[in-house]
């Protein structure tokens, strides 16, 4: 079967770029033609440019942003080498479409199956709303299906014309499947196909999988801190445990930031990323990839909460893998985690996702 992903594989961001890495590698696994719809998303596109657009943003919000990129001018070279090892993880690990699409398509594609998922492609922008391409508002052959995969949204701020735009677009896939539980509450009740949770692509591949293509860092042994969000708190967290284990820390960055430190890896590669969770003595997250590769590399870790309405994908996992008490605060417990365990109830998992794929193309 031709099978046509599209998702956020161009964000200059680690999880969306190895979920996508993983969903194609799975397809083929499963023996289907694959490749990734090199659709580049407005809203994704936007975040990006060399100075963030500000028009609709509040006046605080644009002196912040006008004051943060003033400070970190000085290091457009980071910027540069960053922007460089994304594009080259994507155009030499991705098999993408020969078109590049930047709007929504007008003519139908040759795919039989449009895979959508997974990452937040479904999160509502608050200037241009939904991406009406990731919710399957486009023109395909009669015999050609589109299916949802993992995908998910904030569900915070979630109003009633998201709900009328909700229970229209989900009658646009043949099978939906969520990444959350919140979200199979939230939206089951907008539609009659029946959601599936099912696992982030990411954990549908094994550590010997991503041990192929990861870059081990040269580093001596070090706590691994990796925070989208309460950044302050992950590493205060990390040097704690770097103290107690003798270890340097490591900061994985998600951004090129006007802060200076010997710690700060601003433009590690996605294959160098994949490296050092597979080599870190410890880990200190607040994000759900980087509690994610912990699990695939066996790497002892703790999640740090962020409390901005995003945390349910994160809680959702470590549920998943009775992990719940290795979220920093009530009942945090430090003992070495049973990963035989974790490995049984990720199979368990992962069988059923794989389950709903092959049903899905059947």
């Amino acid at each position: 079967m031709k099978i046509g992903i599209l998702t956020y594989h161009k964000a200059q961001n680690y999880g969306a770029v190895l979920q996508t890495y993983a969903s194609q590698e799975v397809l083929k696994q499963l023996g289907h033609d694959v490749e990734v719809v090199d659709y580049y998303a407005p809203a994704i596109a936007k975040s990006y440019r060399f100075f963030p657009p500000l028009a609709h943003e509040p006046f605080v919000r644009k002196l912040k942003v006008i004051v943060l990129f003033l400070l970190t001018l000085y290091k457009e070279g980071n910027r540069r080498r960053r922007r460089t090892v994304f594009h080259q993880f994507v155009t030499s690990k991705l098999q993408l479409s020969k078109q590049r699409y930047t709007q929504p398509f007008e003519t139908e594609l040759h795919y039989d199956m449009y895979y959508i998922g997974s990452d937040q492609v479904w999160n509502y922008d608050k200037i241009s709303g939904f991406d009406s391409v990731y919710w399957g508002n486009f023109k395909v052959r009669d015999d050609a299906r589109k299916m949802a995969y993992a995908a998910s949204l904030s569900t915070s701020g979630f109003a009633s014309e998201c709900e009328d735009f909700c229970r229209k677009a989900l009658d646009n896939f043949s099978s939906v499947s969520v990444r959350e539980k919140q979200l199979v509450d939230l939206l089951q009740p907008l539609t009659t196909k029946k959601l599936t949770c099912v696992l982030d692509p990411t954990l549908l591949l094994t550590a010997a999988d991503y041990t192929k293509i990861a870059v081990a860092p040269s580093s001596k042994r070090f706590v691994l801190a990796y925070a989208l969000n309460g950044r302050s708190e992950v590493l205060r967290e990390a040097h704690a445990m770097a103290k107690k284990l003798g270890c340097e820390v490591i900061e994985l960055c998600g951004i090129v930031s006007w802060r200076n430190s010997s710690e700060r890896r601003e433009y590690a590669s996605p294959e160098e990323f994949l490296g050092y969770f597979m080599t870190a003595e410890y880990v200190v997250t607040s994000s759900f990839h980087g509690t994610a590769f912990s699990l695939i590399f066996h790497r002892p870790f703790t999640a740090i909460l962020s409390h901005n309405g995003g945390d349910n994908r994160l809680t959702s996992l470590l549920s998943d893998v009775q992990l719940l008490n290795r979220i920093k605060g009530t009942h945090f417990d430090m003992d070495t985690c049973d990963w035989l365990r974790v490995d049984e109830l990720l199979d368990q998992r992962k069988q059923e996702s794989l389950q709903f794929i092959t049903n899905a193309l059947s």
